[in-house]
């Protein structure tokens, strides 16, 4: 009976170790879980401004382009009035 009592008692003893070891695995993964969490939301906010960023270059880089069409248009419209101008002044 006494090996018993001595069994049960180092049992009890181990589970509370267990539980003791449980425990503090519990808190070391929340901090990682928190850490992470961070971690990943700051990431996703500079990949987000930097995905505006380019946006917004893109956008000044198109509107340029139109403008250099548009100007092209101009030119093109002022070469060929030149040439019947001039064809008309012979």
């Amino acid at each position: 009976v006494a090996g018993v009592q001595q069994e049960t008692q180092e049992l009890k003893a181990a589970v509370v170790k267990l539980e003791a070891g449980q425990s503090r695995l519990e808190t070391r993964l929340d901090k990682v879980e928190v850490k992470l969490e961070k971690e990943v939301s700051d990431r996703i906010r500079i990949l987000f401004d930097a995905w505006k960023v380019h946006e917004d270059n893109f956008r000044e880089a198109r509107a340029k382009l139109e403008k250099l069409d548009d100007i092209a248009l101009d030119v093109r419209y002022l070469v060929a009035r030149v040439t019947m101008l001039e064809k008309a002044a012979k």
